[in-house]
């Protein structure tokens, strides 16, 4: 199938992307934003819109499903985002990033191929796009890359102390790890509409971890 999908129609939909940015020994990052007034103070999940050049691929419009298409470019938006908000690069979001579902898949009757598919949009919830990452150490910005280390937080892992630094963006004053799902759908209920909160509580619903 050649047919150029219908990126105009998907742009007016506002689809966001967010990840779950997982450090097995410390936990689920959450970014700690005050620069929204109506708001308060309150904790988000990396990540944010889905822009017209998430839809490219080497300079081109890709020729796939709808679905697929649209999964792809909320990786890239996703991966674009964790950067401008953390520092943290990833150089190869297609493989790393990966759709969280959000509730189990259900086969249409008939269709042969979808019972060994994963059907990618079982991450989405009300135009967001869920996506799971797991970082290591090594995944944290360096000192004397493009920006300075704006941001840093205290992790104890069996006793023993670790400082992680990351790059924050204007938006952000500062981060946490928090490895309790109940607690981080509570902190994340002002982020998104409560959409990300919701997501957290759904993805408990089938007795999953981030």
């Amino acid at each position: 199938d050649n047919t150029i999908v219908n990126v105009d129609e998907l742009l007016k939909s506002n689809y966001r992307a967010f990840l779950f940015v997982v450090h097995r020994s410390y936990g689920t990052l959450l970014l700690h934003c005050t620069r929204k007034a109506k708001k308060g103070p309150h904790y988000q999940l990396p990540g944010g819109h889905v822009d017209e050049t998430d839809f490219f691929i080497d300079g081109v419009r890709s020729r796939r499903s709808r679905e697929d298409v649209l999964v792809a470019a909320c990786r890239k938006a996703a991966a674009r985002e964790l950067f401008e908000e953390t520092g943290i690069h990833i150089a190869d979001p297609l493989a790393r990033i990966q759709p969280k579902a959000l509730r189990p898949f259900h086969p249409r009757d008939g269709d042969d191929k979808a019972a060994n598919k994963i059907d990618a949009l079982t991450c989405e919830y009300k135009k967001r796009l869920f996506f799971s990452l797991e970082i290591t150490d090594e995944d944290f910005p360096k000192n004397g890359e493009a920006m300075p280390m704006s941001g840093s937080t205290v992790v104890d892992v069996d006793d023993t102390v670790h400082v992680a630094r990351l790059k924050l963006s204007h938006e952000h004053s500062g981060f946490v790890f928090d490895n309790d799902m109940d607690n981080i759908s509570k902190r994340l209920k002002k982020h998104s509409g409560g959409a990300c909160s919701i997501a957290v509580d759904l993805i408990l619903t089938n007795h999953e971890q981030l």
